[in-house]
């Protein structure tokens, strides 16, 4: 009898502790928040957010997507909200108007992983590499933003029309100042156009990213100020997109009286490549979503990413209207459900040495 009262005892203590400890991310699925800076029709970020839902799903786990709508207030309320009642496995978000590290603090405070990507911290920050100051800031990914910002000038520039003396006139328009996206974008131009002497630029204009903006900012600019504009650099699609607008307002051929270029990758700004609008776009970095699902995947799995690296970086690739069809047809999103997100995972390909999240890799998939 007492050895039976004893098993019975040492069943109920397992049974409690069953109900009671956590459940490992193997048990239960894990749910990443991504935290978008932007509205759900953003041209950009609507195409980041649903490619990374892709590999998501491949992967067999759950997501979610607050929307921000411009407002840095709003999304770290939405983080604190996500923390408090969602039960999430990772947080994915943005430094948006050098919020980030108020989003890191809380973060850190509640024990849940968090996973900066798009634009992240500057040296002025003092946070370091994740893992140092924050340990649950497991990683970043982050594009090459100053090389994007330096090619698609160096190609405006080539294919600019210029006046009989040679010099070409230019004004940009940047994002949003408190962004540092936007501010490497810039920097990049800035040391393009010191290789090229005969450019004048001659003001940077910033926008907040919106194309209604970047239409009237250029109307202004091209009717008064400087009338002699002949190029106009665009820290993104959804600008070059407003200068296309504001010069048909103004009744300008674009491509010929204006040429512009932005960056994204976004549907609208491929077909306007395509059209001979936009000289070009630069991107790919809309991707990162996905390797972000990935290696968050593989962080949960036992196969943390940190033994390659906690700081990636991504290039961003041109596309003109010599390539534009051919992006168009491989990366539409009928073609999305070809790519197996699984592939690119260490945890379930043993043989896999180093992540390869590049655009060709997904290229080879869709073709």
């Amino acid at each position: 009898m007492r050895a039976f009262r004893l098993m019975a005892v040492v069943c109920l203590a397992a049974a409690v502790m069953l109900i009671t400890a956590p459940l490992r991310p193997e048990e239960n699925k894990v749910k990443i928040v991504f935290f978008s800076p932007r509205g759900p029709d953003d041209i950009f970020w609507e195409q980041f957010a649903s490619f990374m839902k892709e590999a998501i799903d491949d992967l067999g786990m759950e997501m979610k997507v607050y929307f921000a709508n411009g407002n840095h207030v709003k999304m770290v309320e939405q983080a604190e909200h996500a923390l408090k009642e969602d039960n999430p496995s990772m947080l994915v978000f943005q430094n948006f108007k050098k919020q980030g590290r108020v989003i890191l603090e809380m973060a850190e405070a509640a024990r849940v992983p968090s996973f900066i990507v798009n634009a992240g911290f500057s040296e002025r920050d003092e946070l370091g590499k994740p893992r140092e100051k924050f340990k649950y800031w497991i990683g970043e990914m982050l594009p090459d933003d100053e090389e994007a910002g330096f090619v698609l000038a160096d190609i405006l520039i080539r294919n600019a029309p210029s006046r009989p003396d040679g010099s070409v006139y230019m004004v940009a328009l940047t994002g949003n100042i408190a962004d540092s996206a936007s501010a490497e974008r810039q920097r990049g131009l800035e040391r393009a156009v010191r290789i090229h002497p005969h450019v004048r630029l001659q003001q940077v204009f910033s926008t907040d990213w919106s194309s209604d903006m970047a239409r009237m900012k250029f109307n202004l600019l091209k009717k008064s100020r400087y009338p002699d504009t002949s190029v106009v650099w665009a820290a993104g699609d959804a600008v070059a997109l407003g200068v296309i607008s504001g010069a048909g307002d103004l009744d300008l051929k674009v491509g010929t009286d204006i040429i512009t270029g932005g960056v994204d990758w976004s549907a609208e700004g491929l077909r306007s490549v395509l059209a001979g609008e936009m000289t070009a776009t630069m991107g790919g970095h809309f991707m990162e979503g996905a390797w972000v699902a990935v290696l968050a995947y593989d962080y949960f799995h036992g196969k943390d990413f940190a033994a390659e690296t906690v700081r990636m970086r991504s290039r961003m690739s041109a596309v003109t209207k010599v390539n534009a069809e051919s992006y168009i047809n491989a990366l539409g999103r009928e073609n999305w459900g070809k790519i197996d997100f699984r592939k690119f995972s260490k945890a379930l390909n043993s043989a896999a040495l180093q992540y390869d999240f590049s655009v060709q890799s997904v290229l080879n998939q869709v073709k």
